[in-house]
């Protein structure tokens, strides 16, 4: 019996080095404009662009790569997405079953911004985790508190991000996105 009473504290110490320790953590503030490089997974493709969050629902994605769709520019402002290209602009999202990757990625992190979500600290990696009017989503961060990446559940969406740096705030809804 006296052993059994000695090797129970060790036998739970072993039990608990084993399983990931999540603690609940207050959610960085998200609610800032800011742009970052971003490799956007899709579907089974890839692209890269420069993406801003210029003000509340107001996005911008420029994209760098593949070659082909070099140039693009995808906005996202009160819902709605417009693809312009070499002076040409075409609309997105026209109906309710076909929802951009952009409007997407813009909604997650709209969503967090509202704070209807959980933050967790597993193993020293920093996720807050909540769910827009499109999905489940998980938002990890870098050492610095910093967006690193985003997973879209169910939508095949992943971004990695780099280079992510607080913009001036463009808070007039009529200011031209550039």
């Amino acid at each position: 019996m006296k052993r059994f009473i000695f090797m129970l504290p060790a036998a739970l110490m072993l039990c608990s080095c084993s399983s990931p320790i999540s603690v609940p953590v207050k959610a960085p503030e998200l609610d800032i404009s800011f742009g970052a490089d971003a490799v956007i997974s899709y579907g089974g493709s890839e692209c890269s662009a420069q993406i801003r969050r210029l003000s509340e629902g107001r996005w911008e994605f420029c994209v760098t790569d593949p070659y082909p769709l070099e140039g693009l520019v995808i906005t996202v402002d009160e819902g709605k997405t417009k693809l312009s290209m070499f002076g040409m602009e075409s609309a997105a999202d026209i109906i309710p079953e076909a929802i951009s990757a952009a409007q997407l990625i813009s909604g997650a992190f709209e969503a967090a911004v509202k704070g209807d979500t959980d933050a967790v600290n597993t193993d020293g990696v920093l996720c807050l985790s909540g769910q827009s009017q499109w999905g489940m989503f998980t938002i990890g961060f870098d050492e610095n508190t910093q967006p690193s990446s985003l997973v879209i559940d169910g939508r095949d969406i992943k971004v990695d991000i780099s280079g992510f740096r607080e913009l001036e705030r463009a808070d007039d809804p009529q200011a031209e996105i550039e």
